[in-house]
């Protein structure tokens, strides 16, 4: 059993980078109403990527509705790497099906070969798991009377704007709904109400979907990121939605900098800085004035609310000991943000470094090294069990 978790994790830290199998279809995720007695046909592809041919074997995990699912056809048979593998899912719905709501479906295309437990494919170990693809069908069943189903719309913005609010509702039940509304309130991130927004009132039949609109008007808000809570009413009945938006401006923050520096070296002097803005910001850089010497950053982009780092070098050679002042003027588009801080240089200190920021190489070797120490773990648990038999 501790053999399985361990390799459990490993597939589940290599899911992002291993796609040995996939399927394709017209939708992966289908939402299907559930029709007494009815039948519904989904046709995919099993695509091979392992490499090299082999068999697959279809299963399908449906919950109450097992009985009623089935695949055709069960297994597919000498697929050849890159190879597309037609098969079909089938739904013979019950007469009855009383429990409202969603029933997911989930059909999962499996390699027939463990992969990692020797033989002709496959790295000779003690360890070995199969890998999967999975598609899903949701039977939806409709609510005996009247059911509120519903989903927010948020968008950032800026201040001096109107900012949309939106929810999204769908009537999920048998009858009607004469009227339905919803009443925003905003709160700040302290949770104190700033105000109710009531939105537009519709009608609601069965199986349909609308969408509730307010507006915010955001020449009253301050910067800064705000929470949603929406009660959407529906006649009699209510439901409740939680969300969350950004107000920003074209503006540059600059949150922090270096503090210390070695005497007669070179240092790095970082800046850290945020968009506030809810749009990219192209050609940003800082200058730094020391005295009578200037720090320039490269120029960057920032995207939407990004923090980032900006780097320039201050060579300290000549500088007195102590504290001085460094004057920060942040330039992006036509504007500029500034702040004043104070360094210090410190005789004997260790120069500050910090190693590049890498969107790719940091994660495949920490992920090796995380699997490197499952292998071994998972080697030594069967060494322990056999020496016990």
């Amino acid at each position: 059993m501790r053999s399985s978790f361990v390799l459990g994790v490993i597939f589940l830290l290599l899911a992002n980078t291993v796609l040995a199998v996939g399927i394709r279809g017209q939708n992966l995720r289908v939402l299907v109403d559930y029709v007494p007695g009815g039948r519904a046909e989904f046709e995919y592809s099993a695509i091979a990527n392992a490499g090299f041919t082999q068999d697959y074997d279809l299963r399908v995990v449906a919950g109450d509705l097992q009985e009623h699912v089935m695949v055709e056809p069960l297994k597919i048979l000498q697929l050849p790497d890159g190879g597309k593998g037609p098969f079909k899912a089938i739904i013979d719905f019950p007469p009855e099906l009383s429990t409202p709501g969603i029933h997911p479906i989930e059909i999962f295309v499996e390699e027939t070969m463990v992969r990692g437990s020797g033989g002709d494919h496959a790295a000779t170990a003690n360890i070995g798991a199969k890998v999967a693809a999975v598609a899903q069908i949701m039977v939806r069943v409709l609510y005996p009377l009247k059911k509120l189903v519903v989903s927010l719309g948020l968008s950032n913005g800026d201040v001096h704007q109107q900012i949309p609010l939106s929810a999204n509702v769908e009537n999920w039940g048998k009858t009607n709904f004469a009227n339905v509304w919803a009443d925003f309130t905003i709160l700040d991130q302290n949770n104190t109400k700033i105000e109710t927004l009531r939105s537009n009132m519709v009608p609601l039949a069965t199986l349909e979907a609308k969408t509730l609109n307010s507006l915010i008007d955001a020449v009253k808000y301050e910067p800064g990121e705000y929470k949603v809570n929406a009660i959407i009413h529906g006649d009699e009945t209510s439901e409740e939605a939680n969300g969350s938006f950004r107000i920003g401006q074209q503006t540059v923050e600059i949150l922090e900098a270096t503090a210390t520096f070695k005497n007669s070296t070179i240092n790095q002097f970082n800046i850290k800085l945020k968009n506030q803005w809810n749009k990219e910001l192209a050609n940003v850089y800082a200058v730094v004035r020391i005295g009578p010497s200037e720090v320039q950053t490269p120029t960057v982009m920032l995207k939407a609310w990004e923090e980032r780092v900006l780097t320039g070098y201050w060579d300290t050679t000549g500088f007195d000991i102590g504290k001085h002042d460094a004057y920060i003027v942040v330039h992006y588009l036509e504007k500029t943000s500034t702040a004043k801080v104070t360094v210090e240089i410190i005789p004997g200190l260790e120069a500050q470094t910090e190693k590049p920021i890498s969107t790719a190489t940091p994660y495949i070797f920490g992920l090796l090294g995380i699997v490197a120490i499952l292998i071994i773990l998972n080697a030594v648990l069967i060494f322990k069990l056999r020496k016990h038999q």
